[in-house]
């Protein structure tokens, strides 16, 4: 055998085994807490997004409350696991989930076509629907009084608003922002004409501002989105397991009750959940 050969041979044996090798040298792929892992070590990973009261924020005792972080002691409950938050954004709480960060989320997670490419979502929580809010002078009372052109509109990046409104009120101004405190503030400034979002997220915030005169218009053909709560795609064991604890929650009347002590009022739109899901 010549050197040359030997040489080829040698290159050749050396591709075959980097080959072979390769699975035990390529990235390992993190994989979602299943139900039976979260009840052996005990603890449930919730994100919860701690500047959106009144589903989440920070208490006198700088302790998470409010409707999410009840609902998810519920279901941790009922799992026999402890709850452990992880505070999120809008703008973060998919990546979180995508990283194995967190377990599940809640934080007005809207079920949408889009997200559900990525994530896997449960039964309902509630549902909600899109509200127009301004200072008074403003005499907005549909969303086609917003697709002009001198309309300042204000979003939060990652909210289920924003391609409502991208999609609806195309030649309107479009300011974004990473929390509804900074939106809020820019509208209460008058550097922004309107906002776009659930109302019933908005009043802690606007009362920050008890000096600006502000005005909400429903307009009455707007479509509901459905909150529920979000899961690693696949994840099956989990999903089917959180859909029979939200099931039951309704059926007990849990839900309902949370819903008003943290919103101050019935839900205007009541989920009637089927039994087979």
């Amino acid at each position: 055998m010549t050197p040359e050969v030997q040489k080829k041979l040698k290159k050749m044996l050396y591709i075959a085994a980097f080959c072979l090798a390769g699975p035990l040298f390529a990235p390992t792929t993190l994989h979602a807490r299943d139900l039976d892992r979260i009840i052996s070590d005990g603890v449930l990973n919730v994100g919860v997004n701690l500047a959106l009261p009144p589903l989440g924020a920070y208490g006198p005792t700088n302790t998470p409350e409010g409707f999410d972080i009840d609902m998810a002691d519920q279901i941790a409950h009922l799992m026999g696991v402890k709850a452990n938050f992880i505070p999120i954004t809008s703008g973060n709480r998919i990546p979180y989930l995508l990283a194995n960060k967190i377990d599940i989320v809640l934080g007005g997670m809207t079920r949408t076509v889009d997200r559900a490419l990525v994530i896997d979502f449960t039964a309902p929580l509630y549902a909600e629907g899109f509200g127009i809010l301004s200072v008074k002078g403003h005499d907005y009372k549909d969303f086609t009084d917003l697709n002009s052109e001198s309309v300042r509109l204000v979003g939060v990046r990652g909210s289920s608003a924003l391609p409502f409104v991208q999609a609806n009120m195309p030649k309107a101004q479009l300011l974004l922002l990473d929390s509804y405190a900074d939106a809020i503030m820019v509208l209460a400034q008058n550097r922004a004409d309107a906002l776009v979002d659930v109302m019933e997220y908005m009043a802690p915030y606007t009362r920050t501002h008890p000096a600006v005169a502000w005005q909400t218009a429903n307009p009455a053909d707007v479509a509901l989105g459905y909150d529920c709560i979000g899961l690693a795609r696949g994840n099956d064991s989990l999903r089917r397991w959180l859909n029979l604890a939200i099931f039951t929650l309704h059926d007990t009347h849990v839900i309902e009750g949370t819903y008003r002590k943290w919103f101050g009022l019935d839900d205007p739109h009541p989920i009637h959940m089927s039994p087979a899901f």
